[in-house]
């Protein structure tokens, strides 16, 4: 079910696409920076406060602007090639300079990654302050994605692994793209002069690299337009790899412990997407089961989240579930074993 404005489906769109086929061409160690920050949103839409994270330096706060910023030590980044100041500059400025663009017949529109950027030299922690656009593009990939495709993501060493899995990860279907818009996106129309080159160094790189890492891969097949002499599209054929998926809730059937009308519901007024409540099923399941929420206390909740102007309406229930659940601990009886109990089993 699907109850979004024709504005809110153009804005999710244009979120998706400028992960998957706008033209860009970012580092593996920049690559790295945007999944890192995906995982914070991940973990964060979960519930979970910032005190449980992994480490105090990897955290998300609110500057005197109301912009978030996302703290990562540069050792999550960095992970082959430790704190090198001199790669952590260059990285800075390269990021500071780039851009994605989207451009068809009918508009060019260019987006800058991040407003500001910083590095903190005595705790070797790096932050980022993305632009609204990317970060609307970063949130919906935290809620699309399961946590195993995430964390396949952090093994790639190719850059082209990185676009073809975004690209391919929520795909089912076989897809067709021509050679010269996969170049004119990986922004590549000048490094690869001839097809060999381009299938061997781009195609083949990533096929492989998917197949030998990822929880989906692809197979392909050359075709020729008509009238042309050499290949001029691929059909792209997805499959499931399940010898690279966890073991982990996302590979549980969400139908198997919620009612497809909570599901349905909380798609339609809370925008989660069936992955991103697999990953807090616990969380859900305890408020249907255990606290009886009905609709009017999910209505109530977010009620409050649109007063207080929450962007992130699925991390605000879950942290809601997680309240309720502390306040009943708070609130239920502590039990006092009898004196001569406390006798007996002294005995």
């Amino acid at each position: 079910m699907d109850d979004l404005s024709p504005l809110e489906k153009t804005k999710k769109i244009t979120q998706s696409y400028l992960l998957t086929k706008a033209k860009y061409n970012f580092t593996i160690v920049e690559k790295r920076i945007f999944y890192r920050i995906i995982e914070l949103l991940q973990i964060l839409y979960e519930g979970k406060s910032m005190k449980e994270l992994m480490s105090d330096k990897f955290e998300i706060d609110t500057n005197l602007f109301g912009e978030q910023v996302f703290r990562i030590p540069a050792s999550k980044v960095f992970t082959d090639e430790g704190n090198n100041y001199t790669l952590i500059k260059k990285s800075f400025h390269s990021l500071m300079r780039k851009y994605i663009s989207i451009e068809d017949d009918k508009r060019l529109e260019l987006f800058n990654i991040f407003s500001s950027a910083k590095y903190h030299r005595e705790t070797a922690v790096m932050e980022f302050v993305p632009t609204k656009e990317i970060l609307l593009t970063f949130e919906y990939v935290a809620q699309s994605w399961k946590r195993y495709e995430l964390s396949a993501a952090f093994q790639f060493k190719s850059t082209y692994t990185m676009r073809f899995f975004e690209m391919f990860c929520e795909q089912k279907a076989p897809i067709n793209f021509t050679i010269a818009e996969i170049k004119h996106w990986f922004d590549i129309e000048k490094k690869y002069s001839t097809n060999y080159e381009f299938f061997r160094n781009v195609i083949d790189v990533a096929q492989k690299e998917l197949k030998d890492l990822a929880p989906v891969f692809f197979t392909y097949e050359k075709h020729k337009s008509p009238g042309s002499r050499s290949f001029t599209y691929i059909r792209f054929i997805i499959h499931d790899n399940p010898k690279n998926v966890t073991d982990s809730p996302e590979l549980r059937n969400l139908y198997d412990f919620l009612p497809e009308e909570l599901i349905l519901y909380l798609t339609k007024r809370f925008y989660f997407t069936n992955s991103g409540m697999l990953n807090v099923v616990d969380h859900l399941i305890k408020a249907h089961k255990e606290y009886k929420w009905d609709e009017n206390k999910y209505e109530e909740i977010r009620a409050k989240a649109t007063a207080s102007k929450a962007r992130n309406l699925p991390g605000y229930l879950i942290t809601s579930i997680k309240n309720e659940g502390e306040a009943l601990t708070k609130e239920s009886p502590k039990y006092h074993a009898p004196k001569d109990m406390k006798n007996v089993l002294k005995k």
